[in-house]
């Protein structure tokens, strides 16, 4: 085949840094999609439109490219979580802290699909680095939340450990809920309900 008569098509030149956001968004998509297993570097390739050679240039190996797959998405991730830390510490209200927690919370979650189902609905072919790292993280979070509590509650509630495990759990239930059925399961809707249950939950514990 000649010049003349070839078809192959060339991506579009990017600087380096683009390219490899490129990169990670096509490994997180399609480990999303069908789970770690599904992160090979011609499959990242063929999703970006580049070659394989570009992918090797910028991570060095598959094992580099998962690295920083994870790592990325871990900063993502929890760095929403500590917004949504920050959001409810805005609040003195014990409700309306947990509701401006969860609206950040949850609307980050609705925004970053890929990224979360990465941390709440790990596939069984999840390798073992990176269900560390999400349980370590997940732990990190769950702290926060303790720390948040014992500022709101105080005495009123004396296993604020408990509750935080509580709280975090919910949270991560209903986040799984909008991940599962987005058009069903709005963040306005379940940010509603989260708190309706809060209000319930501190009327009854205070005096």
């Amino acid at each position: 085949m000649t010049a003349a008569t070839s078809t192959r098509r060339y991506s579009k030149r990017l600087p380096r840094e683009e390219r490899r956001e490129q990169l990670l968004d096509a490994a997180r998509d399609l480990i999303a999609e069908d789970g770690w297993s599904a992160l090979r570097v011609n499959r990242v390739a063929a999703k970006a439109d580049i070659a394989k050679s570009v992918v090797y240039a910028i991570f060095g190996s598959m094992e580099g490219l998962q690295r920083a797959v994870m790592v990325r998405e871990q900063e993502r991730a929890f760095g929403l979580a500590e917004r949504s830390i920050r959001a409810a510490a805005a609040e003195p209200d014990p409700v309306e802290a947990i509701t401006a927690g969860c609206r950040t919370f949850l609307e980050g979650v609705a925004e970053q699909p890929s990224t979360w189902r990465l941390v709440l609905v790990p596939t069984d072919n999840t390798p073992p680095a990176v269900r560390t790292a999400i349980r370590d993280g997940r732990e990190r979070w769950r702290l926060e939340i303790e720390s948040l509590l014992g500022g709101l509650l105080g005495e009123a509630e004396p296993d604020i450990e408990l509750v935080s495990h509580v709280v975090r759990g919910n949270v991560e239930y209903l986040a799984r809920l909008i991940l599962e059925d987005p058009e069903r399961f709005a963040p306005d809707r379940v940010t509603a309900l989260a708190a309706r249950v809060a209000g319930i939950l501190v009327d009854r514990g205070r005096p």
